[in-house]
């Protein structure tokens, strides 16, 4: 049980008046560079996001606008200065892990308006399922949680799709349970991965992660 629990839980009992004051003494209250670490972290993350994003809308709103070689030129020049960032940044640091945040999210971008552009006819589960192969090789080199977090949003995303298109033998009224069914193996494997490899890798160890897949 952590300090905080501990004094949350006297406080609880009435043994203390003064909570934070207990707090301060336990030494759990964040310090001013806590807080500046917070805030550095937290506008890195938002803002790789924010960028990602705004490349995927400004595409979208400006569609009629743009010629066809201007939205692939827009994507894939920002995505090959994504994974040029990572590189000369080094894996270790905070901005190039957000530099490949950024690449793999473009990498979507990039699918889906080359599926767009020339009307593949692919489903909407093979965007996502060839969308999950092509960054697996960047999620093992990334070696942070957010992006193997990403990579479960996406495979997810493309088993749901898939049950869409193929609903199995007796059709629509079994494909629900046999898609969460799926749903369950899938992530319950995850987790299960997740668990046993944070024993050997530290970098597995945020608690925030394997919590999301509970």
């Amino acid at each position: 049980m952590s300090e905080r629990h501990i004094v949350f839980g006297w406080s609880e009992r009435g043994a203390i008046a003064d909570v934070r004051a207990a707090l301060e003494v336990a030494g759990v209250l964040p310090a001013p560079r806590d807080w500046r670490a917070f805030l550095d972290a937290l506008l890195l993350w938002s803002g790789a996001v924010a960028l990602a994003a705004a490349v995927v809308f400004f595409i979208a709103h400006n569609w009629n606008n743009l010629g066809r070689f201007a939205k692939f030129g827009l994507v894939e020049l920002l995505l090959a200065a994504a994974v040029l960032a990572y590189w000369r940044l080094g894996p270790e640091r905070a901005a190039a892990k957000a530099s490949l945040l950024v690449a793999s999210i473009l990498l979507g971008a990039l699918l889906a308006l080359f599926g767009q552009t020339y009307q593949t006819g692919a489903d909407t589960w093979e965007l996502f399922a060839t969308w999950t192969a092509l960054m697996t090789p960047w999620v093992l080199i990334g070696r942070f949680a957010s992006l193997w977090m990403l990579w479960l949003a996406i495979a997810n995303i493309a088993i749901v799709f898939y049950f869409q298109v193929f609903p199995g033998l007796f059709g629509i009224v079994f494909s629900t349970e046999r898609q969460l069914g799926t749903l369950l193996a899938f992530n319950t494997a995850a987790l299960a991965g997740w668990e046993l490899a944070a024993r050997r890798f530290a970098w597995l160890n945020e608690r925030w992660a394997p919590g999301c897949l509970r």
